[in-house]
């Protein structure tokens, strides 16, 4: 036997091995390869005029979870007869580059058989009216390979355990369909469950935005920039279908996690000066409130080229690109590469190591630096807002304007804080990010300044005292017996030396039973009405007849009682009538004791 086919067939048996029986640790990536190589046939049909434009691309998978069975057809190009055997069955034959299309090795369409009893590959070109079949007995393969008799060629495996047909087909008809046959449910489950898988291909399947995320967010976000609208435009994309449920990316316009509303799409290049654009992306712009939980399964920025995902959502997170591992976590968006020499590596879970790919990783560790001080200037705005609220909190508990904490609160660690922040953002999304914090902070700012004028104490205004005209007391009338208390109370100093009458009046009539027993010829004189308060201006001074009896000392400590009275008490009728009435009863009572 020639050494060297021996050599080679027993690599082809290492690869059938490699292939078809080393699973993923995620056993739905083999949907993601399969739809990749939909795409790269979709994407060769419009470039051979087969399909119009990309739209017109199809991807349909049904999975049949009774039945065990699962089929995946696209309308790429297909493979016509005189080509499909040897394509399908040669393992390394392969056409694609990795640079232009999305699946790298072509190999791809065996990773089905490490999940499945029976691989059915069937595909047929336009313009040919017989299809072609290929059926993997894939337990048979296994079995082979698993006892590796030397005798054995990698030909020969695949020769008795293939099956080769043709059939009729249309000639308008361009397709290529996997069939997986008796799922091994026991060991890839989740190969059968719909839900699961829907919302796996949601996430990495080379599609489409929802409708409203494009028309509202990509497009008020790009309408002013035309340079990434052509990129969005230009991202490669197949409709996909998992029954009559169409895949799409589930972005939405808040944060699932957060309830952060999205504010607009932030765009970002990745160049350097010898490999030139290595790439470019997008992520949401919110108000960063708290980090994304991890149950939403739209977290972190992600790695994609071709528009497919590489590796999980954290495949950019951690320690090596972000000053704190939990950095990615706050954010929603993508990463698309572009350069040709950065390509995923066999197991799509990273990159393969390459100058192009270093430099990346190098550039997009710097640019993550910037996105960690937004997301921190996001936490330290919202703490300050929070500050001024705290602070005009413990005046309205407090009373007191003059609390240092509540100042400095305030002023200090919240108008000042954020003023600042305003002041030295210079990175353009950290400007838009403190513009959507600023009408909280203008609230905050507001109730501030109305908390402080309704807590600052009024200016004392002296108030002009209420003068109390008390009617003149009633002459009193006597009836016999009763002594009699003429006193006079005057406006002008009595004494002995310098006595005062005030001129007679005449009394009221007395009733007819009364008998009148004072003598005729004494004066009954009325007292003078006694004026309230310290008087203003024209106004007579009540306390003035004090003067004349008392030490000039007590007669300023009177003074003084009333002037604090009438200041400081409410200004009602009611109280100022009873501080005008103990006015008039001190002056009296300081006159008929002297």
């Amino acid at each position: 036997m020639d050494n060297s086919l021996s050599y080679n067939s027993e690599i082809k048996k290492g690869l059938i091995n490699l292939l078809m029986f080393t699973l993923y640790s995620d056993e739905k990536t083999i949907y993601r390869e399969y739809v990749q190589n939909a795409l790269d046939s979709i994407n060769k049909a419009i470039d051979e005029r087969v399909l119009a434009q990309a739209k017109d691309g199809v991807v349909n998978i049904d999975i049949d979870a009774r039945k065990k069975v699962i089929v995946i057809k696209d309308n790429g190009t297909g493979i016509n007869a005189n080509d499909a055997v040897r394509t399908l069955l040669d393992i390394s034959a392969s056409t694609k580059d990795g640079v232009n299309q999305a699946g790298q090795f072509g190999i791809g369409r065996l990773v089905g058989g490490g999940y499945c009893h029976e691989l059915i590959f069937r595909t047929t070109a336009r313009g040919e009216s017989i299809g072609t079949q290929i059926t993997f007995d894939v337990d048979k393969i296994w079995q082979m390979v698993k006892e590796d008799p030397t005798e054995y060629l990698a030909t020969y495996v695949i020769d008795v355990c293939t099956k080769k047909e043709r059939f009729d087909v249309t000639e308008d008809e361009h397709f290529f369909e996997v069939t997986l046959n008796g799922v091994k449910s026991d060991s890839a489950p989740a190969l059968l469950n719909r839900e699961e898988v829907i919302e796996y291909l949601n996430m990495v399947a080379p599609v489409g935005y929802k409708p409203h995320f494009n028309n509202v967010l990509i497009y008020k976000s790009t309408v002013d920039n035309p340079e990434f609208k052509a990129l969005h435009e230009g991202l490669e994309k197949v409709q996909l279908f998992v029954g009559k449920t169409p895949i799409q990316k589930q972005y939405e316009l808040s944060i699932k996690g957060t309830k952060d509303e999205i504010n607009n799409l932030e765009y970002f290049k990745i160049e350097d000066d010898k490999f030139g654009m290595l790439g470019w992306g997008w992520f949401a712009l919110t108000k960063f409130t708290i980090q994304i939980p991890k149950d939403d399964t739209l977290s972190c920025i992600r790695l994609r080229k071709h528009n497919i995902q590489i590796g999980d959502q954290n495949l950019l997170s951690g320690g090596s690109l972000w000053k704190e591992e939990r950095g990615n976590s706050y954010f929603y968006g993508e990463f698309f590469v572009t350069h040709a020499s950065i390509v995923p590596n066999g197991a799509r879970d990273g990159l393969v190591p390459t100058p192009e790919t270093n430099a990346l990783y190098t550039k997009l560790r710097e640019y993550f630096e910037s996105l960690k001080n937004l997301y921190t200037k996001a936490n330290e705005a919202k703490k300050s807002i929070d500050k001024i609220k705290e602070g005009v909190d413990r005046w309205n508990k407090q009373k007191n304007l003059n609390d240092y904490n509540a100042k400095d609160l305030i002023e200090n660690k919240g108008i000042g804080k954020f003023d600042k922040l305003v002041k030295n953002a210079t990175f353009g999304p950290t400007q838009r990010m403190l513009m959507l914090y600023q009408p909280a902070y203008e609230e905050a700012k507001k109730n501030a300044e109305e908390t402080k004028k309704a807590l600052t104490p009024k200016p004392v205004t002296p108030q002009s005292p209420v003068i109390k005209q008390d009617e003149p007391e009633e002459t009193p009338t006597f009836v016999s017996g009763d002594p009699v208390d003429v006193t006079p109370i005057t406006n002008e100093p009595t004494g002995v030396d310098n006595p005062q009458k005030v001129p007679p009046t005449s009394p009221e009539p007395l009733h007819p039973d009364v008998i009148e027993t004072t003598p005729a010829t004494q004066t009954v004189e009325t007292p003078a009405p006694i004026p309230t308060t310290t008087p203003l201006l024209g106004q007579q001074d009540i306390i003035a007849p004090l003067q004349a009896l008392l030490d000039p000392s007590e007669v300023w400590t009177i003074r003084r009682v009333f002037r604090v009275l009438n200041t400081y008490c409410p200004q009602n009728e009611h109280d100022q009538k009873l501080i005008s009435e103990m006015e008039r009863l001190i002056v009296k009572e300081f006159s008929n004791g002297n």
